[in-house]
């Protein structure tokens, strides 16, 4: 575990970071933001549309859980066009609150933010799915926050068999769930 003195210093210089407690779990938010400043620094000075393109940095492991949003610090970028992109594969229950809290730290202040990955596991459940998709989109829009579904593949022999994210079959570029397709295209717009 990082003690508070070896986390500040692993902080970039102007960061927002807050100083970190001995406990564990804080150690990797506070190292994430040092890890994307040399980056995007790095896609700016390689010329080209690289000097104002949007750049896209997660919070650590995209995650929303616990004080990583608290501890992640937005890196500074001189052209302005950084997303902040976090991962949702939670119930609608804890919905609210996640975005009021993106809201708070990013959204409200200019700060772009989408949930780069969101889903809900394939179980049978295609009624559940279909609710989970519309209530995440509809309250995401409200905030300004894109949602990207996460099709993490394979390849099945029917929609039953399916036991993970995937809506599109690779191969025969059919939908597996061409209700779920509709439902994130009709909340989308």
């Amino acid at each position: 575990p990082l003690r508070a003195s070896s986390a500040q210093r692993m902080a970039p210089a102007g960061s927002t970071s807050k100083p970190l407690s001995c406990s564990p779990g804080h150690g990797p938010g506070a190292a994430r933001p040092r890890k994307s400043m040399p980056l995007h620094e790095t896609v700016r000075k390689t010329g080209g549309n690289n000097a104002s393109r949007y750049l896209v940095v997660n919070t650590y492991a995209a995650n929303t859980e616990g004080d990583v949003l608290d501890y992640f610090a937005v890196p500074s970028d001189r052209a302005g066009k950084v997303i902040v992109s976090v991962h949702y594969y939670k119930g609608t229950n804890v919905l609210d609150s996640t975005l009021q809290k993106l809201n708070s730290l990013y959204v409200s202040k200019g700060i772009p933010v989408i949930f780069g990955e969101m889903g809900q596991k394939n179980s049978g459940n295609e009624a559940a799915r279909l609710q989970y998709i519309s209530t995440v989109i509809s309250k995401t829009h409200q905030y300004g926050i894109t949602c990207f579904w996460w099709d993490d593949g394979g390849i099945f022999s029917s929609p039953s068999k399916v036991y993970n994210y995937a809506i599109l079959n690779r191969k025969t570029l059919q939908w597996y769930f061409p209700d779920i397709v509709k439902v994130l295209m009709e909340q989308s717009r």
